[in-house]
């Protein structure tokens, strides 16, 4: 298992939230979610109660954040 494993897509929009992200459309089970100074908007399917690896790893990288503080940050919600 690794540091990503098991995160909840409902603590990964919350996550989205707290940054300034907001939700700008959807489409069918696909969100989409942009932030002022940030190029591209960062799409959640929201398939099924966890996010996929690759998803977690491109929103830390896009909050600039390393694992640890990730980690830390989704901690503080519910």
């Amino acid at each position: 298992m690794g540091i990503f494993d098991n995160i909840k897509i409902s603590k990964l929009i919350k996550l989205l939230n707290a940054y300034g992200f907001e939700k700008r459309r959807q489409s069918g089970s696909h969100m989409s979610f942009t932030r002022k100074g940030v190029n591209r908007p960062i799409v959640i399917a929201v398939h099924g109660k966890e996010a996929p690896l690759y998803l977690t790893k491109e929103v830390a990288k896009v909050l600039n954040l390393t694992p640890e503080q990730f980690l830390k940050e989704l901690n503080k919600f519910r």
